[in-house]
């Protein structure tokens, strides 16, 4: 599969598009955003992590990448 990372794979025209989850980007989704590219929810504390991407800290009753889930 082209696309990467869960990411959802349509054809076009020109031949596909990827669509991202929230927390990656790129042609085919193979790059994790850092803290500049996306933001945690929910009051969560980013930090970029030094072999790329970015990790969320919760606050308490909070989960997922992002902290968007209860």
């Amino acid at each position: 599969m082209l696309c990467q990372n869960g990411a959802t794979c349509s054809n076009t025209t020109t031949g596909y598009n990827c669509t991202c989850l929230p927390i990656h980007i790129g042609t085919h989704c193979e790059r994790l955003k850092n803290c500049s590219e996306v933001a945690c929810e929910n009051g969560g504390t980013c930090t970029d992590v030094s072999t790329g991407g970015m990790t969320c800290q919760c606050v308490l009753g909070y989960t997922g990448q992002l902290c968007e889930r209860t």
